[in-house]
């Protein structure tokens, strides 16, 4: 396999992914949450709550389903962050923010559709 091969199917992804932008996007007016490494303080930590066995992002389509599923997740330290990351919190995702994750060809984003104490369940978006 020659080292072209790879970044051809990166490139082929990102072009997926920029043509299907339009469609992604939520409604105006609303935004995708995550939810986000906090420090005690409340303040960003700059980690972003991944689905261990997917490698992905949860996104969540309202406020409310993502801080339902705070109650579910545990600490940041758990994952390896920073020990300065005690929480969690629910960040709303800019447009630009959105668009930079979707399009980036090492992440997938996945929607969340229900939360519960048995586990989420997401698809990919």
């Amino acid at each position: 396999m020659s080292e072209e091969e790879p970044n051809e199917e990166v490139t082929k992804l990102i072009a997926d992914r920029l043509m299907r932008v339009p469609d992604v996007l939520p409604p105006e007016g609303h935004a995708y949450h995550v939810l986000e490494a906090q420090t005690a303080a409340g303040e960003r930590a700059g980690g972003l709550w991944m689905i261990e066995s997917e490698g992905g992002v949860p996104v969540f389509q309202s406020r409310e389903l993502a801080t339902e599923a705070l109650q579910f997740v545990p600490p940041p330290h758990v994952f390896g962050y920073d020990e300065a990351a005690v929480g969690w919190g629910v960040h709303a995702l800019s447009a630009d923010e959105f668009r930079t994750l979707f399009i980036n060809p090492s992440v997938t984003l996945y929607v969340v559709l229900k939360v519960s104490d048995s586990g989420i369940e997401a698809q990919p978006l």
